[in-house]
């Protein structure tokens, strides 16, 4: 499996007080909760099932090819290198306030503007739709330092597969141990 089950509140706490993202879900066995972005940007979730009471008509109104054209269209935004990014699934997740204040720091107005658009564009439909997903795979993006060269290194010589793009944990990373 390649979600490993749930962190509680008080480890999530723990993890955002120590200035990291605290994701409520923790990897599977020999899963990191790194990706590959070239994988998880092709991801389009074809095969997602999407709830009975989201209508076809609303679910991808802006025709999004995959999650970078969702990255560079709706938020004008890119993953910060390096080549591997973190991603949570499930939407529950802390964070250390001060990372938000620094998101805006240093990226300036870009950073105000990505939630901007990021609140405008979640705020579309009550119902479900494609945005939501592309961003559960961005916030642990937006919100985590990025790999140090040597701790990329160290994950690029640790990897044993690279879950496919037809997969919903795209660009997952399996890990050898």
């Amino acid at each position: 499996n390649n979600l490993g089950g749930y962190r509680n509140t008080s480890e999530m706490i723990d993890i955002a007080s120590n200035y990291e993202f605290g994701c409520g879900i923790k990897p599977g066995p020999k899963h990191s909760w790194y990706h590959d972005k070239q994988t998880l940007h092709g991801v389009f979730l074809k095969e997602w099932k999407q709830p009975a009471k989201a209508a076809k008509s609303i679910f991808n109104t802006e025709k999004y090819e995959h999650l970078q054209d969702f990255h560079h269209r709706a938020l004008n935004y890119s993953f910060p290198p390096p080549k591997y990014t973190p991603v949570c699934y499930g939407g529950s997740f802390a964070i250390h306030s001060q990372k938000i204040v620094n998101f805006f720091r240093s990226d300036g107005s870009k950073g105000k503007g990505v939630m901007e658009r990021l609140e405008h564009t979640l705020s579309r439909s009550g119902q479900a739709i494609i945005e939501e997903l592309f961003v559960e795979r961005s916030w642990a993006g937006f919100f985590s330092e990025p790999l140090s060269a040597v701790q990329e290194s160290k994950l690029a010589s640790d990897i044993k597969e690279i879950v496919p793009s037809s997969k919903p944990t795209a660009g997952q990373i399996k890990i050898m141990f």
